[in-house]
């Protein structure tokens, strides 16, 4: 089976006004940085299902929230940018550039380019979806997800 889908190997992303280009890792190295990451989504991700059963009809009940709230609030940025150094040597050059004129949009963006590289399947899906023939139909353009 041949296909003329592009795999994508690369995303570029603007952090502080400047561009980075973030290059796929190799599956081994893929691997190491996605279980470095698991047990901390984990965490955040037990926290999450854990607030919905938290019923607030006093002021315990906001302090539970608070509380199963706090570590996803005050830690899920550090978390990100700690995400992404670690994926990209590139960026990771000018970690003090960055924590000094970026913003954590920017960061929360550029990390979803990494997931997107890391967890390709918006890729795959690409790949499934059968194509016009002779690009009837319009050209698409290829994402990294």
């Amino acid at each position: 089976m041949q296909t003329n889908q592009t795999v994508i190997r690369s995303a570029t992303v603007t952090i502080a006004g400047k561009e980075y280009v973030i290059k796929a890792l190799p599956i081994s190295k893929a691997k190491q940085w996605r279980a470095e990451f698991q047990k901390p989504f984990d965490e955040i991700v037990a926290a999450l299902q854990a607030a919905p059963h938290i019923e607030i009809t006093n002021i315990a009940g906001l302090a539970d929230v608070v509380y199963a709230a706090k570590d996803i609030v005050f830690g899920a940025l550090e978390l990100l940018l700690q995400m992404l150094y670690s994926y990209s040597p590139e960026v990771v050059a000018d970690a003090e550039f960055i924590e000094e004129n970026g913003y954590d949009e920017e960061i929360m963006a550029a990390v979803v380019e990494v997931v997107k590289l890391v967890y390709p399947f918006g890729t795959l899906v690409g790949m499934l979806t059968p194509q016009p023939a002779n690009g009837a139909g319009g050209e698409k353009e290829p994402t990294a997800g």
